[in-house]
């Protein structure tokens, strides 16, 4: 989703990719909410994939973080565009936040996990998790966030095979991702 999600849905869609045999601005401030505001942070990113020390593939990503502690609810839109064809998909990741704790569950059920949130509460540095996939593979992440955005480390290991997976993202401004948005939605 940063992104406790997002690194679970971009593994989703980048083990998709793979599987098919596809590869390949100014900062917001860090992520804070107040107890009763929502806030909304936007990020653009790439996921490089690699499996036995060879790079397997890319993907750029956006993704729109909604922190709305009056709920106790991270919600995230995550845009993941395929290397070789272009064609965007969106998933949107629900994070039910209890304490230092999150359960999280994607809407169209591409995997579902918890995890653990390191920092002040809605003003977390750093957090872990682990999600199940459908096809019973399990996806662990590192995610921190940086001066500038957000960096995740993550292993997808399940039907026989291990991707690791290396992103970074950039907080970008809300203009530059609903332009961003559009034009991987138009292809």
């Amino acid at each position: 989703m940063r992104i406790f999600g997002l690194s679970l849905v971009l593994a989703f869609a980048a083990i998709a990719s793979c599987r098919s045999g596809h590869t390949s601005a100014p900062a917001a401030p860090r992520p804070t909410a107040s107890a009763d505001v929502p806030s909304d942070h936007y990020y653009a990113g790439t996921s490089i994939m690699t499996m036995g020390g060879r790079h397997v593939g890319e993907t750029k990503v956006l993704a729109k973080r909604t922190l709305d502690p009056s709920s106790s609810t991270i919600t995230e839109e995550v845009i993941s565009e395929d290397g070789r064809s272009g064609k965007a998909s969106v998933y949107v990741v629900v994070m039910a936040v209890n304490g230092a704790t999150f359960t999280m569950t994607e809407a169209s059920g591409a995997f579902e996990g918890k995890g653990t949130l390191s920092g002040a509460p809605w003003q977390w540095t750093s957090w872990e998790s682990t999600s199940t996939m459908p096809d019973g593979g399990l996806v662990t992440s590192k995610d921190s966030l940086t001066t500038d955005g957000l960096r995740v480390t993550k292993t997808y290991a399940g039907q026989g095979i291990e991707v690791f997976f290396e992103e970074t993202f950039q907080e970008v401004r809300k203009e530059e991702y609903e332009l961003a948005k559009k034009t991987m939605l138009a292809k």
